[in-house]
């Protein structure tokens, strides 16, 4: 960017120095001040280039702890992984030897049952066989009674043994 004296400040020059002096300041000061401020700027860049250069990450440290952070995720998801698994392997123990004792538990129940069942059923097989006999002697008293006790039978066995 090139500085230029104001159109003001060059006429006061020329009516001062006249006009060939007017014009060679004019021109060596826009030469100094053009100087200045590129020089100036070029300062400005490099430090704020130096600045930027110590605030901001660069690659190779961005690269490096992205690294040790990934690692550091690895290793702890590692670890997760191997928890999960052993609790899980633990779980799956814990499961087969609750079924094994749930189904020794039901083999034992279901035996005694069939014990309970079998005795419950011979008693009272027994009691209903002496239930049976018992109906049967009275069915039969029944019949001897009813068969005695008839009048038209009475009659008819007097006939017959002539009593």
């Amino acid at each position: 960017m090139n500085y230029s004296l104001p159109r003001e400040i060059f006429m006061e020059f020329e009516d001062a120095f006249g006009k060939e002096k007017a014009k060679l300041m004019a021109d060596s000061l826009e030469n100094s001040l053009n100087q200045t401020i590129n020089k100036t700027n070029e300062n400005l860049k490099v430090n704020l280039k130096s600045d930027l250069k110590n605030e901001l990450v660069t690659r190779e440290l961005f690269d490096r702890d992205t690294k040790a952070t990934r690692e550091l995720f690895d290793e702890r998801f590692k670890l997760l992984e191997t928890q999960i698994k052993s609790t899980h392997e633990l779980l799956e123990k814990e499961t087969k030897l609750t079924r094994e004792l749930f189904d020794r538990e039901t083999k034992a129940t279901h035996l005694l049952l069939e014990k309970e069942t079998k005795a419950t059923r011979e008693l009272f097989d027994e009691r209903f066989k002496l239930l049976d006999f018992k109906l049967n002697i009275l069915i039969a008293l029944l019949a001897v009674s009813l068969t005695l006790l008839n009048p038209v039978l009475l009659n008819f066995l007097t006939k017959v043994f002539k009593l």
